[in-house]
């Protein structure tokens, strides 16, 4: 699809708003989807082609009864296909600032069945420490969204910049118990999110999956070894072997050395635990 065609279509479907399946291997409950939110790919393509690293990281990082922190949750991909995996003993907090993202959230966290953890939507942003900050809309699909001074060149612009409510990652931790598993996509602010975690990496110790940019792959690198995880290239780790990856990828799976064990041989074996 050329670029003229696609926000030609951007700009006709982007009041509309979907229930969509999962893909089979996340359990096919319903998601709710906009192209506002999400791009064109939730309502034009096939649910197995929306992103299948992201769900395929779910099912290998995941386990029943896990507590799952889906930090820019955008439509919720992650966060529902975490929901199917930790099951209703489990929880899923989903944080997203983006109050248009958060909507669809709800509505997708209402239509969960009994065999899912239930999942709490925190319209917030995450940074360094709790407060307020400004947040840039992105012009185009509002996957791209990011705190003022960071974001992608998917944007395509910025549409407007809101002031929202902030928090760390550390002052969730008394709030909504010690997750199992963190999940980060925040446009380039991945710096500002880990730098108000040192509690959750220091005592808690979760898998971790990153989106990383370039600009701050030496910093995240550095800090997570410090910390002690070792890393994977996401679309590498369900063959995990060896001891991963000294620079982060694009993608990448942070895992805590004491623990590595018990996700990279669930992970070599190909199928969940």
């Amino acid at each position: 699809m050329n670029a003229f065609v696609r926000r030609w279509a951007e700009a006709l479907l982007r009041p509309l708003v979907l229930r969509r399946r999962m893909p089979a291997s996340a359990g096919r409950g319903w998601l709710v989807v906009s192209a506002k939110v999400g791009g064109l790919k939730y309502l034009l393509k096939p649910a197995e082609r929306w992103d299948p690293e992201l769900v395929r990281i779910a099912s290998r990082l995941v386990s029943e009864g896990d507590i799952v922190w889906d930090v820019g949750a955008n439509v919720g991909l992650f966060s529902k296909a975490a929901s199917e995996r930790a099951g209703p003993r489990g929880h899923v907090v989903a944080l997203e600032a983006d109050d248009d993202a958060a909507t669809l959230l709800l509505r997708t966290a209402q239509l969960a069945s009994s065999r899912c953890a239930p999942m709490t939507v925190v319209p917030t942003a995450v940074g360094r420490r709790c407060g307020f900050a400004s947040f840039a809309i992105a012009r185009r699909a509002r996957a791209s969204n990011a705190l003022e001074g960071y974001g992608s060149t998917q944007t395509g612009g910025t549409r407007e910049v809101r002031r929202v409510a902030s928090t760390s990652l550390d002052a969730l931790i008394d709030r909504f118990g010690a997750p199992d598993v963190v999940k980060i996509d925040v446009e380039g602010a991945e710096m500002e999110v880990l730098e108000g975690a040192s509690r959750l990496l220091v005592e808690v110790r979760p898998a971790i999956y990153c989106e990383v940019c370039s600009a701050t792959r030496s910093a995240v690198s550095r800090l997570l070894h410090a910390h002690s995880y070792a890393m994977w290239d996401g679309a590498d780790f369900d063959q995990a072997e060896g001891l991963g990856i000294a620079l982060a990828a694009g993608n990448t799976v942070a895992i805590p050395l004491e623990k590595r064990a018990r996700y990279c041989t669930r992970a070599g074996e190909g199928s969940p635990a």
